[in-house]
């Protein structure tokens, strides 16, 4: 089946969509909400109809089908500058609605046009399927080894090993893998189960291999091929036809000595577009026909390791089923809160992401909340970074599109326009057309109260449509704001499909008056068993001696995070012997083992201590300005910190920053640089945002007022500070005012010039109304 419509067509048997011929990248899902609103374009289609239809119970967030709406739109939309094809229609949904021409036989556009023979012909001479065989979508991995006449034994064992390293990561994705006749492993990896992810598990093998660089004679290439085939049962370790309908397209040549190389066809490139960059090469299959392929140049690995440590939970079956209890009241419409405390690294996250995988049916919808040190004076900032993720709007937008993007985003949560959206853009420092700013003559009370009032709609209007989350991670760093819009949800649980689960370090009177009606769980460290348990079922996995996990677990002092952080160094030290590993020094705290963690990164460590000196996270342009390093040398200092679970990468007003995988980390970073190269580099991050990114310094003072107050040269810091609190009190936020104007008036009291004296003067002025 194919779809045309204006300049595209969609191919729905090769899940391909081209532009004017042309190839366009797109990832699953986008495919699937577009096909799916296509065949329905008839009809409005609701956002809880296309979690239901295209994501089949995978945990996901609403602001996942935004973007990926975005990205259609994008797609779809940019070529010639037409409206887009997918219409919002108010509390109702979304409507394909360009005309589309829909037949079972269409000529292909040039491009095309040989591959959709080949591809018609092999369909003309399949022989008919057994009704066994379950036909669906799947990606084939086809990995081979070549032994060259100068391999040696030792050569040869490790690509073996390599072999079986691979079948075992397959098995832990829950996908059927094959050894061949020759060197050779085959991998099958299908739906409907999120794990099975071509994209994790292709980049998972690709960077196992690719750690064999430079080892002698050794030659690995592995290829991707991606379509819909016809499946088996599940196999036997006899079995040699993997599948029929989908050809792993084994490249037999070019092969290079000493190094790996991944290809992908069209279909797997569009599975991967936001993960590697490619380019085209000729290829000889193993059939000795030639195609061209897409050979992967650089690639950039998954936040979490492939043995997926980062998801075992041990000894917190208690805590777990505490919250699922209170989510199946949730569920019922009863309202539920909890706060979960304890020390840092003790798991607060892991549980709460733990639960998110573990419930049925899982929540459909989900807000994260991330509070931050840096910005506890910021009102409504977690809420804001989350808006700021649904909208997909960048500062330097067109004012008109930043205004279109709010204006839907209000239709979806049923806000008036004229009520909600002067107050979300003056929330998010957007810049919009004059006719809109007569509404936004509010004095600072209502404002404020409108301002809460809608962050408050946006989560009750969700958890109207279905069982919502509501997740706020560090709370001890949240705002006044922040915390007076929970005490305003906590008041209005009663009746709500919502759980609100809150993590942090204590239970600080200020959080507790916001989460009065919250349930409490307390953290401890791990009991010494159930550290071995956790250690034996990682060294069942390869990653550890059994000698060590005595050892380690008492060194750990029942830390979660100490246990996870160990087999991440051990896992970057790449293949090491048992007697090698246990022979290695291992630290006596967590602080120790971060510090060792950090000084195994070389070069690359000088990269962390920018982003730490940044905050929690960091955007490539502005690591480019500050560190010296051109584009390939910040990369792959990046691929390299992220593969080894220091890194990972965080979306940010829609673009993606790279940060710390845990805050902990950060602070190891941070302390490892004397403070004098600490208050320079501080200087260098301020002048930085305001000569390269004014409009962050503007939408943003505190940010760069922090940075100052830390440098060599804190009196600057004054100005920012000031424009930071006037911020808050135009928006009645008091509280966080009068703290940012204190701070003002310490920086400028550190000014020596008339100026310092004048803002003095009108510091103490403001302060004296409090």
């Amino acid at each position: 089946m194919r779809y045309l419509f204006g300049e595209f067509e969609m191919n729905v048997g090769q899940r391909t969509l081209l532009r004017n011929g042309a190839h366009v990248p797109t990832e699953p899902k986008v495919f699937d909400v577009l096909l799916y609103m296509l065949e329905n374009r008839e009809r409005a289609v609701s956002r809880e109809e296309l979690f239901e239809v295209c994501w089949q119970g995978v945990f996901v967030s609403d602001g996942t089908l935004s973007r990926c709406l975005s990205r259609i739109r994008q797609a779809l939309g940019q070529s010639r500058g037409a409206r887009s094809p997918i219409q919002t229609l108010h509390s109702k949904g979304y409507r394909f609605v360009a005309e589309v021409e829909t037949l079972d036989r269409l000529p292909s556009h040039p491009a095309t046009e040989s591959a959709a023979s080949k591809t018609d012909q092999a369909e003309a001479d399949e022989p008919p399927l057994p009704v066994s065989l379950d036909r669906r979508f799947v990606s084939i991995i086809h990995v081979s080894f070549q032994v060259f006449a100068e391999t040696t034994e030792e050569e040869a064992e490790l690509l073996l090993g390599t072999a079986q390293r691979i079948v075992d990561i397959a098995a832990s994705h829950g996908c059927q893998a094959v050894r061949l006749p020759g060197r050779a492993v085959v991998i099958q990896v299908g739906s409907p189960r999120p794990e099975e992810e071509p994209a994790r598990l292709g980049l998972e093998i690709a960077q196992l291999v690719g750690r064999l660089h430079g080892k002698g004679t050794i030659g690995i290439q592995t290829t991707m091929a991606s379509g819909i085939a016809n499946i088996h049962a599940p196999l036997d370790e006899d079995d040699r036809e993997v599948l029929v309908g989908v050809d792993p397209i084994h490249v037999v040549a070019p092969i290079g000595r000493g190094r790996s190389v991944l290809f992908l066809d069209d279909r797997s490139a569009g599975l991967l577009a936001e993960q590697v960059e490619v380019e085209t090469v000729p290829c000889l299959l193993h059939d000795g026909t030639e195609t061209m392929l897409n050979s992967v140049v650089r690639a950039v690995p998954t936040p979490k390791n492939g043995a997926r440590l980062d998801g075992m939970l041990v000894g917190r079956d208690r805590e777990l089923l505490h919250i699922r209890h209170l989510w199946e009241k949730a569920r019922r419409g009863m309202g539920q809160a909890v706060l979960i405390t304890g020390e840092p690294g003790i798991g607060k996250t892991g549980l709460v992401e733990e639960f998110i995988r573990s419930v049925e049916p899982p929540a459909s919808g989900v807000f994260h909340l991330a509070c931050s040190p840096h910005h506890v004076d910021t009102p409504f900032y977690p809420q804001l970074v989350l808006l700021s993720e649904m909208l997909d709007v960048e500062i330097d937008t067109p004012p008109i599109r930043q205004l279109r993007v709010v204006e839907q985003f209000l239709e979806q949560f049923d806000r008036p326009q004229a009520d909600g959206l002067p107050v979300l853009a003056s929330l998010l420092s957007l810049n919009f057309p004059r006719r809109s700013q007569i509404d936004l003559q509010l004095d600072p009370q209502r404002r404020w109260t409108r301002t809460m009032e809608s962050m408050v709609s946006m989560i009750t209007t969700g958890a109207s449509e279905r069982p919502t989350l509501l997740w706020i991670d560090d709370i001890q760093w949240a705002d006044p704001s922040t915390l007076a819009t929970l005490a305003r949800l906590s008041d209005e649980l009663e009746d709500q499909r919502l759980l609100i689960v809150a993590c942090g370090r204590d239970r600080d009177p200020t959080t507790l008056g916001a989460l009065a009606k919250a349930h409490h769980i307390s953290l401890d460290r791990l009991h010494r068993m159930h550290s071995i348990k956790l250690l034996s079922e990682m060294s069942h996995r390869g990653v550890l001696p059994a000698g060590l996990i005595g050892t380690i677990s008492e060194r750990s002092e029942g830390v979660p995070l100490y246990l996870r952080e160990f087999v991440r160094m051990v896992q970057s030290r790449g293949e090491e012997s048992a007697e090698a590993l246990e022979a290695m020094a291992i630290p006596d705290s967590l602080q120790g083992l971060l510090a060792s963690r950090l000084e195994a990164t070389g070069d690359a460590l000088a990269v962390l201590q920018w982003i730490a000196v940044i905050g929690r996270a960091a955007p490539r342009w502005l690591l480019l300005g500050l560190t010296g390093l051109d584009d390939e040398g910040l990369e792959r200092h990046l691929r390299r910190l992220i593969s080894i679970g220091i890194l990972n990468e965080m979306p940010r007003g829609g673009g993606v920053e790279v940060g710390f995988d845990h805050g902990l980390m950060r602070d190891a970073a941070y302390e490892s640089m004397l403070e004098g190269v600490r208050r320079d580099r501080h200087l260098a991050v301020a002048e930085a945002l305001c000569a390269d990114a004014p409009g962050i310094a503007q939408a943003e003072p505190e940010q760069v007022a922090r940075h100052f107050a830390a440098s060599s040269e804190p009196g600057r810091a004054a100005p920012f500070w000031q424009a930071a609190a006037e911020a808050s009190l135009a928006k009645n936020a008091k509280t966080e005012a009068e703290s940012l104007f204190r701070h003002a008036l310490d920086a400028a009291q550190k000014i020596s010039d008339p100026q310092g004296q004048q803002i003095i003067a009108t510091i103490e002025a403001m302060l004296a109304e409090f």
